[in-house]
């Protein structure tokens, strides 16, 4: 059985697809061809930026309802807060290119406690990241040694 795919549902069987291609194809009324005004302002939208526009929604919807949206997975505290860092420091140094001279030197210090403060919580993150890789790698061990030991050797296929 074919799924058809329509951009609000997907349509299960061929005759729910027919009446939907029915329903869309109703008879357009047209202006009079003497409204000038009325076409002048319908005409814009024939553009090729209108059109790509509609199709890319089309792709997308089309997209969107045959693999579905992408799980976003919550960032860390700690990952929030070197963010937060980081946009701190790039403000800071917008500021200290503007700020006079005796501004300078406490623009400065402030500049060096968020960046250490950032460095440290970087080590930490990727403390944390080295230390969940070698538990994984610790339990493909213990689960099956002769196939970890077969991975060492073997090389990395591209893409993977």
């Amino acid at each position: 059985m074919i799924a058809y795919v329509c951009f609000d549902k997907a349509l299960d069987s061929d005759e729910e697809f027919r009446q939907l291609l029915n329903a869309k194809n109703q008879k357009i009324q047209f202006p009079p061809a003497n409204t000038i005004e009325r076409w002048r302002n319908w005409i814009p939208r024939l553009s090729l930026e209108h059109k790509l526009v509609a199709f890319g929604d089309i792709v997308y919807q089309t997209c969107l309802a045959t693999f579905r949206a992408k799980i976003r997975v919550p960032q860390s505290r700690g990952q929030r807060e070197m963010e937060m860092l980081h946009k701190q420091i790039r403000n800071l140094k917008r500021q200290m290119k503007i700020a006079p001279v005796e501004e300078q030197t406490g623009l400065q210090a402030q500049w060096r406690e968020l960046k250490a403060r950032h460095s440290a919580l970087s080590r930490a993150e990727s403390a944390g990241k080295r230390r969940n890789q070698k538990k994984k790698t610790r339990e493909n061990f213990f689960k099956d040694p002769f196939q970890f030991a077969r991975q060492l050797f073997q090389q990395k296929r591209p893409g993977t």
